[in-house]
């Protein structure tokens, strides 16, 4: 009944005539809504495990299981969005990451569900029933010199992925005119019989692990059309030398309509000239090559995932400067129309937390380089001039505290997780470094350090006694607490009374009230103080700067 007055709400909406202020603009499209509960091996899956809607290999919606193992639902404020264009049609895969049980998962595919159409509201009960797939026990080091043996493996799902055997590669060995060695790489057609076999168990991936030979200056791999589509719905994971392509079964599936074979080609680009791109690039200007320059062309078009190996470049052990490196890093691109674009990506880590590679999404398939951005204030940020935080965010800036993106930008607008929050706390208060409490979900984390410093202080505690949950975005209330117990500030005879003061949880009132009295929060226009809104990047600047300034 609940959910069929929700229907009849959402559609009441969208049959509302559109406002004349509103001219010929399009209405915005509603995103899905999803909800249900987590199990993971029989078991309730605990709070802070993270949730995410996967279509085409584009994440399009995430959130974190509540203590209760859901991840939205009725009497639950938040619930999962899925939202994107054009997804009518297409399958939305669900993914969980997080700890349970003692064990560690990375993106097990935890169910999936045709994309049921814009506004809708839908349960969907999500569960993983084996044990997590097992981590390379001896992935290549990212410190020291060479070219480094092998590509960048990440933790994945073997249930899900079926690995091609190497007795279907054939590798030949041409000589170009100009004196290059290029190696070409077959697949028989055989290999649609594993492909299908492997769909018949259920599989959703094939891997293509290739050995190349490290003397050949350009390498093409073929795929036969009809391989291509024996692979239909499947997604194709190409290990090579010095780089992982992920492709999503969304564009297997286009070529494989036209049949079409697929081809994908790589060669070492020209370091030098690489530099002088950066050198006359207003964006990355400054920036230091640090990999060697690949070049990708493939006969393709659509999103694809890639992932650049951190090989030969050292990684510090200080967490300080290590930390100062890797936010640095960035993919430098060089497209073929002549579009140069620094890409942020994310980092890939093995087990210990040891950083890998650099991973991140392209439609476009170019010349890449990992480099190291310059770490003097760029033009300090090219979207804060005006904002009503621009002192406060220029101050953390200089500080060193927080730092801007590769394109020049600060986003003050953009909401801000418990981890990057907790860490420029503890660097803006200059908190000594300290052992403390390891949480389940911070072991393998970035900001491993900083949570445990933060905890040695006393400033954090975690949503429970094993889960930290710092991927989940940072609400208003929980900001207030770890800034008041950062500055240490005592309470005031000056009480701020919030319209919203009901909506406050307990934990919080008195940080709150503490915060409120020292002026560290003033709250909103129409008299609350929205406790469960998540905090921006520009609130975090401004309420951590006026606690240094209350703290001197």
């Amino acid at each position: 009944m609940q959910r069929f007055i929700k229907l009849m709400v959402l559609t009441l909406l969208l049959c509302l005539p559109v406002p004349s202020a509103l001219g010929q603009h399009d209405l915005p499209v509603l995103p899905a809504i999803c909800y249900g509960k987590v199990t993971i091996e029989g078991k309730c899956a605990p709070a802070g495990v993270k949730v995410e809607a996967i279509t085409d290999g584009i994440v399009c919606g995430k959130l974190f299981t509540s203590e209760n193992g859901c991840y939205g639902g009725p009497g639950i404020q938040s619930k999962l969005a899925v939202s994107g264009n054009q997804l009518d049609g297409n399958r939305i895969d669900f993914y969980i990451t997080g700890s349970c049980n003692g064990k560690e998962y990375k993106q097990v595919k935890a169910g999936e569900a045709l994309y049921w159409g814009s506004g809708e509201v839908k349960e969907i009960n999500l569960k993983i029933e084996s044990s997590p797939p097992s981590v390379d026990p001896s992935p290549p080091s990212p410190s020291g010199g060479g070219n480094g043996g092998g590509f960048p493996k990440k933790p994945k799902d073997d249930t899900n992925v079926a690995t091609l055997s190497e007795k279907l590669f054939n590798y030949q060995t041409r000589v170009a005119e100009n004196g290059q060695i290029i190696e070409d790489i077959s697949i028989s057609t055989d290999a649609g019989k594993e492909i299908t076999q492997a769909k018949e168990e259920g599989k959703t991936t094939i891997e293509i692990n290739l050995n190349c030979k490290d003397k050949s200056s350009i390498k093409i791999l073929t795929l036969p059309a009809e391989v291509v589509k024996s692979a239909r719905n499947m997604n194709i994971q190409l290990n090579l030398t010095d780089i992982t392509i992920e492709i999503p079964a969304s564009i297997i599936n286009k070529l494989a309509a036209n049949n079409g074979e697929l081809e994908v080609s790589l060669q070492q680009g020209d370091v030098s000239a690489i530099r002088q791109e950066i050198a006359v690039s207003q964006e990355a200007q400054g920036a230091t090559v640090l990999g060697k320059p690949i070049e990708i062309k493939a006969n393709i078009k659509g999103k694809t995932s890639i992932m650049l190996p951190l090989t030969g470049i050292k990684i510090p052990e200080d967490p300080a400067e290590r930390q100062m490196l890797l936010s640095n890093l960035a993919v430098f691109a060089i497209h073929s129309d002549g579009e140069k674009e620094l890409i942020q990506g994310e980092l890939v880590s093995d087990k210990d937390g040891l950083p890998l590679a650099i991973r991140f999404n392209t439609s476009k398939f170019s010349t890449f380089t990992i480099v190291k951005l310059s770490e003097k204030p760029k033009s300090i940020c090219n979207d804060i001039s005006g904002s009503w935080a621009e002192s406060s965010i220029r101050n953390l800036l200089a500080s060193g505290a927080i730092s801007g993106y590769p394109d020049g930008s600060f986003k003050p607008d953009q909401k801000i997780t418990r981890a990057e929050f907790t860490a420029v706390l503890v660097r803006a208060f200059k908190l000594t470094s300290t052992e403390g409490k390891i949480f389940t979900d911070t072991n393998l984390h970035w900001a491993r350090e900083y949570i445990a410093t933060a905890a040695a202080h006393g400033i954090v505690q975690g949503c429970s006694d094993t889960v930290f949950a710092p991927e989940q975005l940072i609400t208003r209330e929980q900001m207030a607490v770890m800034i008041v117990k950062a500055s240490a500030l005592e309470k005031t005879d000056h009480i701020k009374k919030f319209s919203d003061e009901a909506k406050v949880s307990s934990w919080a009132r008195e940080a709150i009230d503490i915060a409120a009295g020292h002026q560290l929060i003033s709250g909103y226009p129409d008299g609350s103080f929205r406790p469960l809104n998540n905090a921006t990047r520009a609130e975090t600047a401004t309420i951590i700067v006026t606690a240094l300034k209350k703290n001197k």
